[in-house]
């Protein structure tokens, strides 16, 4: 069975680190030497750990057991230091070695949660919002959606209320990636372009570029190619724009993946090699791995069997290097099949089309098939991997049967046979897994949305009561207005009772349209206060008119007049010499 291990990016997902989105340009070994320049001149001191959580971070693609080590030291630093901040700091870089570089997300989830419990501790609210993210992330690799789809909405709630719209963003096209894993690719494409127009708005040209990188891969997966190639050249655009040379290095894999699928080899090795050269440059040797991979596929789709060999070995020397099991045996067993095709041809077919190679004869390419698949077979066996396991058994199965070795081509069959029963109830359990899933998303969603909306009754009855009570004392102070002749008061009371009452009437005006203000205005200041001005301009003529009217019923004509007046001014300076 004819096998090729497609090599392929298909998510970009936002990942927060050290105040930097994870698709931003790594620097690569550049950015490292010039990192470790500055260790020896270091001061033991806050900034010597949060430089080792630096450099532990930047080594994540390049060699992460280095990464490890750095973050590890920063950690140890960061404690005696007593410094929490700097701890979490460098928890945090661990944690992206381990998933990002190693793949180990179990070691990954515990760094992460270990950086979100001291920032929880320390009330440092800007990086848990982060950390929430990552752990997301973490088990959006372990196919647990629900799982983190509840830290994104956490993270989300948590940005909501920063009003930190970057992180929003970020969110949204995260929460796009774990519908795009569902394949429900409209809520994904839903959430992609919500991020993307607030990253617009934003001025956010690196995330605008994620977005539409992640937009295309959804068309791709559709096979509505064009879309996918319009939508990766805008990526393609403003990553070249702003200098993102590890997103320009995804986005050309990406394309020459398109017209890999194509058939369209020479395109897509164009592609390949572009993406191959940034990646050298930036010392990103998960990525190198993956497009050396994917040329060494289309060389053999062209029938350049050395060329394919070449680039395959390349692959492989850098997975084993980086400890990358699953990488490893994907190579092996490539390698494998591209053997097998080797030996269906005829020994002239196979002398023109490998003639880098030894001159060897149809048994040796057999040979070498079943050593390259049995090893990727062992390989997977040790990290209990059974899809690849199950088609690397059915090659060795075939190439025993071209050997005419029946009893071990019927021993490794029914090994693919039972290990395929056991990949089909494995999928059956994972497509089971997926519907409980949505299932599960559902119930969030549902939940979601009541919420708001008794969230939203529960404000609707309480501002209704408070404008009835408003309302209320403003028409209490108008009846005493009106009755305020017919009172016994004085007459600085009465003029206290309307101030009051036009005080009250003017702030339940305002209090009455502000929403309609605010729409009108759209938020903009110089409107709001223009608004309100011509509101004060019209409220204060009425309250010098009711002023006015209040005094004369209070106060008699005969008391102004000006013999009172002056009499009222002797009897006081009589009572003076009185006292005297």
């Amino acid at each position: 069975m004819k096998y090729k291990i497609i090599f392929l990016v298909v998510i970009i997902v936002a990942l927060f680190a050290q105040g930097q989105e994870a698709i931003a340009q790594l620097r690569g070994e550049d950015r490292i030497d010039s990192l470790l320049a500055e260790l020896p001149r270091a001061k033991k001191d806050t900034n010597h750990a949060k430089l080792l959580g630096q450099i532990s971070w930047e080594h994540y693609a390049s060699n992460p057991d280095k990464g490890i080590e750095y973050g590890l030291q920063g950690v140890e630093m960061a404690k005696e230091l007593n410094w929490k901040k700097g701890e979490s700091f460098c928890y945090n870089s661990l944690g992206v070695n381990y998933s990002f570089g190693k793949s180990d997300d179990t070691k990954a989830l515990e760094y992460y949660l270990l950086a979100l419990k001291i920032n929880e501790e320390i009330s440092n609210t800007d990086r848990i919002a982060a950390n929430l993210s990552n752990i997301g992330i973490i088990y959006q690799n372990l196919s647990d959606y629900p799982k983190a789809l509840e830290y994104y909405f956490k993270a989300l709630k948590l940005d909501s209320e920063l009003g930190s719209k970057s992180g929003i963003a970020i969110t949204f096209g995260n929460i796009g990636t774990i519908y795009q894993s569902l394949s429900d690719y409209p809520k994904a494409l839903e959430y992609y372009h919500k991020a993307l127009k607030m990253d617009e708005e934003l001025g956010n040209s690196n995330g605008v570029a994620r977005h539409f990188g992640n937009i295309g891969i959804i068309y791709q997966k559709q096979n509505e190619f064009t879309k996918a190639l319009e939508y990766y050249h805008k990526a393609l655009d403003i990553f070249k724009e702003i200098g993102n040379k590890r997103g320009l290095a995804l986005n050309l894999s990406n394309i020459g993946n398109i017209y890999k699928k194509q058939d369209q080899g020479d395109k897509a090795l164009k592609y390949y090699y572009e993406s191959l050269k940034i990646k050298e440059n930036l010392g990103n040797l998960i990525g190198i791995a993956s497009t050396l991979g994917n040329i060494g596929i289309t060389y053999q789709n062209k029938s350049q069997y050395s060329k394919a060999l070449e680039y395959y070995h390349k692959a492989l020397k850098i997975e084993k290097g980086l400890e990358n099991k699953l990488g490893t045996a994907s190579i092996l067993g490539s390698i494998g099949d591209l053997y097998q095709e080797l030996s269906l041809l005829s020994p002239n077919q196979a002398h023109s089309q490998a003639r880098k190679l030894p001159s060897l004869s149809k048994e040796n390419y057999l040979d070498s098939s079943i050593v390259y698949s049995a090893s990727a077979v062992s390989t997977l066996e040790e990290i209990g991997e059974l899809h690849l396991r199950s088609i690397f058994l059915n090659n060795l199965a075939d190439a025993f049967v071209q050997k005419a070795n029946f009893e071990l081509a019927l021993k490794y069959r029914d090994e693919y046979t039972l290990l395929k029963d056991s990949v089909f109830n494995e999928e059956k359990f994972n497509d089971l897994r997926k519907l409980e899933s949505e299932r599960n998303l559902i119930i969030m969603e549902r939940d979601k949305t009541e919420a708001l909306r008794i969230k939203t009754e529960q404000n609707r009855q309480r501002n209704t009561l408070q404008y009835l009570s408003i309302g209320f004392v403003v028409v209490l102070l108008g009846v005493l207005l009106l009755l305020s002749g017919r009172l016994h008061m004085k007459e600085w009371m009465a003029r206290a009772l309307v101030f009051l009452t036009f005080i009250f009437t003017f702030e339940f005006i305002l209090v009455m349209i502000d929403p309609w203000t605010d729409d009108y205005s759209e938020g903009i200041p110089f409107i709001k206060f223009a608004i309100n001005m011509s509101l004060a301009l019209i409220i204060f003529p009425m309250h010098q008119y009711f002023e006015k009217r209040v005094s004369l019923k209070i106060v008699k004509p005969d008391e102004l007049s000006i013999e009172n007046v002056l009499a009222d001014f002797r009897e006081k300076k009589q009572e003076k010499k009185s006292n005297k």
